[in-house]
């Protein structure tokens, strides 16, 4: 065991920040004495001020980041808005500090955030996997599970769909499941399945550390609203990357690299980058990665 999720972080004390931040500098100091390199993540379901706060006045590793989450946060608002999404993150690693950043997407206690479109389903994990800190994904948005048509908390819990013949049982009270991109069996064998970008993604956070758990440096693009192009410059330990995406849903945009500059990594919702004469084409809703 490397760590723990500790619930419902806020509410030890109900609402006592003082209260519940010292009996969490308890519980790490705890782990550190059984463990040096232990992990705790909290879920302080609170607003960015708070989550903030609990960082700032615990010693806690991480906090997942609430205003990331859902149809509302500035992953999913962000493939509409490349400004908003690059906000975001420069908010959670503030808020972070020297600490470790913990987006995520969607847990057993909120609406899951699938899409039936693939190419939708796909940027929205990109965005994620592409974020500094510890990424969590909650099981089966991986393969694209959705939650029907309640928002009970048993349709939020719907089996996952591995596609070999034993399917579990849902949960009693759930409304029926709801799998618009199939099973996990069947996903695994197609190149262009959700479950295999998710799975190169992950490998492209793990080949460059500076990718996922980097600081931001700079970016380019960001109010330039004659592209869909947003680029963000992110280093570690002198690691550098430029991860550059295409906020558009319809259109292939061209980046120019520079001098030096060249393509190390690509996560397309369909098709591949094309490079001319160091001008890359990087396809709709797609994320190049680049390294000099």
């Amino acid at each position: 065991m490397d760590g723990y999720r500790l619930d419902a972080v806020s509410y030890y004390y109900m609402n006592n920040t003082s209260a519940n931040t010292a009996a969490l500098n308890r519980i790490q100091s705890y782990g550190q004495e059984v463990d040096p390199d232990c992990y705790f993540v909290g879920e302080c379901w609170q607003n960015s001020p708070i989550i903030t706060q609990y960082y700032s006045d615990s010693t806690l590793n991480s906090y997942f980041w609430f205003p990331a989450q859902g149809a509302n946060g500035f992953v999913s608002e962000g493939m509409y808005d490349k400004g908003k999404y690059l906000r975001g993150e420069k908010a959670m690693l503030e808020a972070a500090g020297s600490d470790i950043a913990a987006p995520f997407l969607d847990n057993h206690d909120t609406a899951r955030m699938t899409f039936s479109a693939l190419d939708m389903a796909k940027f929205q994990y990109g965005l994620l996997a592409t974020l500094s800190g510890n990424v969590f994904t909650y099981y089966g948005d991986e393969c694209g599970i959705g939650q029907g048509q309640s928002n009970n908390d048993e349709s939020k819990r719907t089996h996952m769909p591995w596609g070999d013949g034993q399917e579990c049982q849902d949960p009693a009270n759930a409304a029926e499941s709801y799998y618009p991109h199939g099973d996990v069996k069947t996903q695994l064998a197609d190149p262009n399945s959700l479950v295999n970008f998710v799975a190169a993604a992950n490998r492209l956070r793990n080949a460059y550390p500076a990718l996922g758990w980097g600081q931001i440096d700079g970016n380019e693009f960001e109010e330039d609203d004659e592209t869909s192009l947003l680029a963000i410059d992110k280093s570690l330990d002198g690691e550098k990357v430029r991860v550059v995406y295409n906020f558009s849903r319809v259109e292939a945009a061209d980046y120019q690299a520079a001098a030096g500059e060249k393509l190390v990594g690509q996560l397309c919702s369909k098709g591949a980058v094309q490079e001319t004469d160091g001008k890359y084409s990087i396809p709709a809703y797609s994320i190049a990665l680049f390294q000099k």
